[in-house]
């Protein structure tokens, strides 16, 4: 599975101090991608601060952008801002 929604918003800290990855609504589960029964996206899911720059140009998530998110998050945890500015779309 690949959570592809790794954000703040989606980690919660629980009494004990263990830390949890809530919210499975964008989930992608590899058995789905390789049987071709995944919803036809149009748009990419998850915060645009966090997700990886290969499922933006390829549409295509792994592991691996996942742990692009946490580490996006981890930064933003240590220092309190992102390490990249936002980019402005112009035509």
């Amino acid at each position: 599975m690949v959570h592809r929604d790794v954000k703040p918003e989606n980690v919660m800290v629980t009494h004990q101090g263990e830390v949890k990855l809530i919210d499975f609504g964008s989930v992608l589960v590899k058995v789905l991608a390789e049987t071709n029964s995944l919803p036809v996206e149009k748009v990419e899911v998850g915060a645009v601060h966090y997700i990886a720059p290969e499922y933006l140009l390829k549409h295509s998530s792994s592991h691996q952008s996942d742990m692009y998110s946490v580490a996006m998050v981890i930064y933003e945890m240590l220092t309190g801002k992102l390490p990249f500015k936002a980019f402005k779309y112009q035509d």
